[in-house]
């Protein structure tokens, strides 16, 4: 009699253990969801703090850890953010969107070839369903080495889907300029003016190198009135590029005189 008292009391106590993980589970997935629309609204803080509610209700669950991931990518905080993409990866090493954006973020902290590995690794996974977003991080990876050539195969490949991505856009026309296809490239920089207006996310200003680049491929090309509009425009419009000092030192070079380029002269661009 004893034993079958016991017995049900443990049955009770389970149940009871079942609703409770339950309900923690339902309650991390709330906090979960309310995080990401605070993102959207650029709501950074409260969002951190959402997801860190999900993450200590749900501690196994890899999609809080990718969405804290990727709140910190996008403040710079790489550190932060492989330490939490590799923890959503130990639970889910199927996890292809993690790996993306781990080898991302290892190229930004200059670990390239374990950065490259992880991107390959991701490029295996045949029943991922947005390919092109690997090879733009690929064609990013090989950019920040130099590498134009590899990387504008890989952003040729990526914007064949995605054409009008200002990110992969932009990239993709700066290493063409590096590769000294200035016309080709003008081809991307006039149109993704538009695309990059368009697109950008609510949370930041849009992208305007696309007037700085057009700028210097048009000097390049011998047309200076129009590289000096473009980089009126630019200089008007840009708050926080990284070319902005740039832009200022070429605009007085190139309203000295309107021959010979400055640039062809030895103006060095800085590559960022």
């Amino acid at each position: 009699m004893k034993s079958l008292f016991f017995l049900s009391l443990l049955f009770c106590l389970f149940l009871i253990s079942c609703v409770s993980t339950e309900k923690q589970v339902k309650k991390a997935e709330l906090h979960h969801q309310l995080a990401l629309s605070l993102m959207k609204k650029c709501q950074y803080p409260a969002a951190l703090t959402e997801l860190r509610k999900a993450i200590e209700l749900k501690s196994k669950e890899p999609l809080f850890y990718h969405s804290i991931a990727l709140l910190y990518f996008q403040f710079k905080k790489y550190e932060k953010t492989i330490q939490y993409l590799k923890k959503a990866l130990r639970l889910n090493p199927d996890f292809t969107s993690a790996r993306i954006h781990l080898g991302r973020s290892l190229v930004e902290v200059n670990k390239w070839q374990k950065g490259m590995a992880e991107l390959k690794k991701a490029k295996e996974d045949l029943t991922y369903r947005y390919p092109e977003n690997i090879h733009t991080h690929l064609g990013v990876a090989f950019y920040k080495r130099k590498k134009y050539f590899e990387a504008e195969k890989h952003f040729h490949v990526a914007r064949a889907v995605k054409g009008e991505d200002c990110h992969t856009a932009l990239y993709h026309a700066k290493s063409l300029y590096f590769l000294g296809q200035f016309q080709k490239a003008l081809t991307i920089l006039e149109p993704s003016k538009k695309w990059c207006e368009k697109n950008f996310s609510s949370c930041s200003s849009p992208s305007v190198d696309s007037y700085f680049f057009a700028a210097l491929a048009y000097d390049k090309t011998d047309q200076r009135q129009k590289a000096l509009l473009n980089l009126k425009v630019f200089l008007n419009k840009a708050q926080d590029s990284a070319y902005k000092e740039e832009a200022k030192k070429y605009q007085k070079l190139w309203n000295l005189t309107l021959s010979p380029s400055p640039a062809k002269r030895g103006g060095k661009l800085k590559k960022i």
